[in-house]
């Protein structure tokens, strides 16, 4: 790859890249090697992406084998889940009966 030169200074660019520490996001660009004195820079161009992309989106066949091997997981520990599942309360008993004055629980 040939070298770069600074516009500027006539010094030899360098590229450099990394992760903001501010924001997290990554960063590339070309700056001069005569830095601080020269602070000349231009953007480095977008890299390709190198994962492909892929087109397959879920099947609903495979939806359906998901489902199925989740509903066989939930027969086979059916048998192991309390048959309650909702237990009924205890029944309490009130603190009066018929009637009594109630006018103290007000």
């Amino acid at each position: 790859m040939p070298e770069k030169i600074c516009p500027a200074c006539q010094s030899e660019l360098v590229y450099k890249s990394g992760t903001s520490r501010k924001n997290g996001k990554p960063y590339a660009f070309w700056g001069c090697s005569g830095y601080p004195v020269c602070e000349y820079t231009e953007p480095a161009p977008k890299a390709p992406q190198t994962a492909p992309q892929s087109d397959k989106s879920p099947t609903p066949a495979g939806n359906a084998e998901i489902i199925n091997a989740l509903r066989q997981i939930y027969l086979l520990l059916d048998d192991r889940l309390p048959k309650e599942k909702f237990p009924e309360p205890p029944e309490e008993k009130l603190p009066f009966e018929g009637d009594q004055d109630i006018s103290q629980y007000i």
